[in-house]
């Protein structure tokens, strides 16, 4: 049957040839074109078509000079030899199956003048030097892979060879003679488990190219109700592969749970795969439109579409995941927090996924109810994860939190929710947890001198604001004879030691003379020690705790943002130097008499509701030097100036990256307040 066709082929094309010279000689330049833009990419056009004819097993092996592929899938037929002798004629359907365009195969051109075919009990050749002598030409006048032309007398040897490989049940084996090996093992030393991960049928494919053997082997098993691939080859592996809408994504499994993927392996597949990178570090495979050489996504409704739908099952696998609380998902919302590549198309998939979040996605509160996750609050981050799990346990912040089950599942749901929502937990909120007798008495000194210290800073909003939304009624504080309100703490009754310490350690003595001002007790009663060196808003230890209350530090109102600030550190006895000019990713350089070093960043807003960003200095700066790096917020009316201290913003504030100039943007902030007087 094949013999007839590729006579009848022959006859046509050559006939063809004659009576267009010029044709053919276009059809040689765009066959050179073709296999240099797929350089690099042949074995993977062998590859493809191998999977698409069905073929669970494929050897690629070098044998005298010749590279020899072999696939076991459906015999070449009538259709075939005309796909791969003509250009864009292949009757594959977009989607189905891997290639359609009938045009990958002539890349092989790249690798020899001659390549013979055995299939279906028949041998054919597509052979330059044939095909100069059939039509009396130049071969440089002239493409390989164009007529068909069958072998009647094939070296004896060789054909024993291919008869020794179809008795181990190959039925198509192709013949690269003399071919450009060095160039063809290049790519094969850069194969890995990725090229096999999204074909339909090929399941072991063994190289043995003299100094490169080594065997891919790939099963699929369920567990769980999902779909694994395990790699029992080269390199030993698993991923998690899920499918919907002839899109899929594929995360690596280890020790029965997904986790993140090297940087290099997180890139898009067209069934085999590109070199973009994925926004995650997980694969993602969809029937994109790409460059010829399908090392590249191209952008066109096509590809948007695939977006579309690629965009629609990392959400819904976000749904089950959060429905179900699997611990397999542990480290899935860690991974779509993850960002690994900010190309456009990554951007534009981002965008898509982040709205459908937005307008989709909603979360079970502790009170049976369910909420959007962008009215979702979160837990300030001054407090440690721990902490965090202890004041989730309080009735206050309970009823408004998300069920505790989350956390078990997701450790990391709280960075998700981040990203996601800008509500906190107010201090007022969180100064309320005071109010629980059986709370307090569960909290370590240090953690409830941190919930103490959020009661101050609503104190001073409330002053600054005018506006009474904190009552300190029923403010609770352990004492040696038990748990009894702030307000009875005196000459009688004095905290326990541990906590009074790790109030003098973690609060300010500002806050803590607020404290003392509000309830009508002294700040000795809380234990501040005389000789204590004050560090948090370090007030110089000679200026009298009384001044603290009553003096207001006097600022000129028309020097620099830089001076103002300098200003107020002399007010709190500390030396402070302009370095703005420097651009060291700080404003000043402040000296406190016990010798430590504060780094601030100056920042004027016109309103309290203004936001502010800081660049990528000031970020690398704010990361170097921690809880010592500090922005310093001055906040101007035409009156007076309320100054905010934030120490270690990295860790206490929420910053949106956002692509102007890479700047940190941040639209929520609390910190030490001050107001001051304009001169």
């Amino acid at each position: 049957m094949l013999n007839k066709t590729i006579q009848e082929l022959c006859t046509e094309y050559i006939t063809e040839a004659k009576n267009s010279p010029y044709l053919l000689e276009d059809m040689a330049a765009m066959e050179k074109y073709m296999a240099e833009s797929y350089s690099g990419r042949i074995f993977v056009e062998l590859l493809q078509n191998a999977d698409d004819c069905g073929s669970s097993n494929i050897l690629l092996e070098e044998y005298q000079g010749n590279i020899i592929f072999a696939n076991n899938g459906r015999p070449f037929d009538a259709n075939d030899i005309i796909s791969i002798s003509r250009s864009g004629a292949s009757k594959k359907e977009r989607g189905s199956m891997i290639g359609y365009r009938g045009i990958g195969f002539k890349s092989t051109a790249y690798l020899t003048n001659e390549i013979i075919i055995y299939s279906d009990n028949t041998y054919f050749t597509f052979s330059k030097s044939k095909c100069a002598q059939a039509l009396n030409k130049t071969s440089d006048k002239i493409p390989t892979i164009r007529i068909p032309f069958l072998v009647d007398n094939l070296e004896l040897q060789l054909k024993k060879y291919i008869s020794n490989l179809v008795g181990q049940n190959y039925t198509t084996i192709f013949i690269f003679t003399n071919a450009k090996l060095k160039q063809f093992k290049e790519e094969i030393k850069s194969l890995d488990n990725g090229y096999f991960m999204f074909l339909h049928n090929v399941e072991i494919c063994e190289i043995r190219m003299d100094e490169i053997k080594f065997c891919f082997k790939r099963n699929v098993e369920a567990f769980n109700g999902h779909k694994i691939v395990v790699f029992d080859g080269n390199k030993k592996e698993k991923w998690m592969i899920i499918r919907k809408n002839k899109v899929a994504l594929a995360m690596k499994f280890l020790n029965n749970k997904i986790v993140p993927c090297d940087s290099e392996e997180a890139i898009y597949h067209c069934f085999l795969p590109t070199l973009d990178k994925s926004p995650f570090p997980l694969k993602l495979n969809a029937d994109f439109s790409t460059d010829p050489s399908r090392k590249h996504i191209t952008q066109d409704e096509l590809t948007d579409s695939a977006i579309d739908n690629i965009v629609s099952l990392l959400f819904g696998t976000l749904e089950v995941a959060l429905k179900y609380r699997n611990a397999i998902f542990a480290e899935f919302l860690n991974i779509i927090t993850i960002m690994n590549s900010f190309s456009i198309m990554n951007q534009k998939l981002i965008n898509k996924l982040n709205t459908l979040i937005h307008k989709s996605l909603r979360l079970e509160l502790a009170n049976h109810t369910t909420q959007s996750i962008t009215d979702c609050k979160l837990i300030p981050n001054i407090f440690e994860n721990s902490e965090k799990f202890i004041l989730r346990e309080s009735q206050h912040i309970a009823i408004q939190s998300i069920k505790s089950d989350y956390y078990h599942s997701f450790p990391t749901i709280d960075n998700f929710i981040e990203k996601h929502s800008k509500e906190r937990f107010s201090t007022e909120d969180i100064s309320q947890t005071l109010t629980e007798k059986g709370f307090v008495e569960q909290l370590s000194p240090q953690t409830y001198a941190k919930i103490l210290s959020c009661v101050a800073n609503a104190t001073k909003a409330t002053s600054i604001t005018g506006k009474n939304s904190l009552s300190m009624q029923g403010i609770l504080i352990p004492s040696e004879s038990g748990v009894v309100g702030l307000e009875q703490i005196g000459v009688k009754v004095k905290p326990k030691e541990a906590v009074k310490r790790a109030i003098s350690e973690i609060m300010t003595p500002y806050d803590i003379n607020i404290l003392s001002s509000k309830i009508g007790i002294t700040s000795d009663s809380i234990s501040i020690k005389n000789n204590m060196q004050m560090e948090t808003y370090h007030v110089n230890p000679d200026i009298k705790k009384a001044s603290i209350l009553t003096t207001k530090p006097v600022i000129s109102k028309w020097r620099s943002a830089e001076q103002q600030c300098i200003e107020l550190e002399k007010f709190f006895g500390n030396d402070a130097v302009d370095v703005s000019r420097q651009n060291l990713g700080y404003d000043l350089k402040s000296a406190m008499p016990n010798g430590k070093i504060r780094y601030i960043e100056v920042k004027l807003l016109n309103s309290t509701s203004a936001s502010f960003t800081i660049t990528n200095n000031e970020y690398t700066a704010a990361h170097q030097y921690g809880e010592n790096y500090i922005i310093c917020l001055l906040i101007q009316s035409d009156s007076d100036s309320k100054v905010v201290y934030i120490r270690d913003p990295l860790k206490n504030l929420h910053f949106e990256k956002r692509v102007r100039q890479w700047e940190w943007y941040c639209e929520q902030y609390s910190g030490e307040e001050f107001k001051v007087e304009l001169k």
